[in-house]
Order: C-alpha cells, then structure tokens, then sequence
C-alpha cells in the first residue's frame, strides 16, 4: 500500500480552495454585470434603415464572400447591374462603406430585401432576383 503524504494532500487541498475562491470571485462580478441586463423582456431585433424605392433603386442587406474568402454583411442600394469581361456585376452603393462599390455577383452569399423581407440565399435565387429587379427598371 501506497504511503499517503499528508503535507502534499493538504498544499492540494489547500491550492484548489484558493482556485476556487478566485473561480466564486470571477463568477460574482459576471452575475453582477449581468444584473442590469432584463432576460425577461425578449431583445429587439436591430433597426434595418427602410428606405423608399428611388428610380428603380432597391436596398439589400447582403452577405458577401471578398476575394480572400471572408463574409461581411453589407447594406446597399442597388443601382444597376452589368457585365464586364464575361462576368456580372452588382453597382450599389454601399452603406458600410459610405461609397458606391461594385461587387461580383457570384460572390454574393444571400440577399435579403429590406422591402420586403424575403432573403435569397441560393445562386439561383440571388440572380432570379437581380433579373427582376434589371427587368422592373428597363
């Protein structure tokens, strides 16, 4: 049988009470933090900016994947679309940024209608939607 070191069992004992005081301690000023905040009430869904239908312009709340891959959601107001070099172009002017950008098409990851709510999140549906709108505006 095992000789059972009584000095070490009680450095244990006593290192995991100051972990633990230290864990209560981290834990209470969580909870205190968390106070202020009602769970009861469900939370608001962030404001959209509803803007009206100028010229045939519509506004989108899009998610895009940029060339290096990564997804940002971005508000724009459509203001054409076009082909260049083989490949199809969204011209918007983009409410992140404060400026019109041109953005590929087929990176475009969904789009969501602010007017109406209703989001496109396949290929196909994203374009269906850019032709209704390249149609509306002719």
């Amino acid at each position: 049988m095992a000789e059972v070191d009584l000095n070490t069992i009680a450095k244990q004992l006593t290192d995991i009470q100051k972990e633990n005081a230290l864990l209560n301690k981290k834990f209470d000023e969580i909870l205190s933090k968390l106070t202020k905040y009602n769970f009861s009430e469900p939370i608001p869904e962030p404001p959209k900016l509803k803007r009206a239908v100028e010229n045939g312009r519509k506004d989108y709340l899009m998610t895009y994947k940029d060339s290096k891959g990564k997804l940002s959601q971005r508000e724009i107001n459509v203001r054409n679309v076009t082909i260049k070099d083989g490949k199809l172009n969204l011209n918007a002017f983009c409410f992140t940024r404060n400026r019109i950008k041109t953005f590929s098409v087929k990176n475009i990851v969904s789009i969501q209608d602010l007017t109406t709510d209703k989001t496109y999140s396949t290929t196909e549906d994203v374009y269906a939607e850019l032709g209704t709108w390249m149609d509306a505006t002719e």
